[in-house]
């Protein structure tokens, strides 16, 4: 761990139903056009960015 220690907020109701629907529809390659268009839209965008550990 990095040794944060905070409070945070939990995820629940329908965010944490869509955020498990999504993970079991990616694990499952069942992905919907929502999920091929977020997916082609986070590509195109780390294409722009570099990250460099030091």
């Amino acid at each position: 761990m990095l040794g944060i220690n905070t409070k945070r907020t939990l995820v629940k109701d329908g965010f944490a139903q869509k955020i498990r629907d999504k993970v079991h529809r990616i694990q499952t390659g069942q992905l919907s056009e929502q999920d091929c268009k977020e997916i082609r839209e986070n590509h195109r965008i780390t294409k722009k960015v570099s990250v460099v550990w030091k």
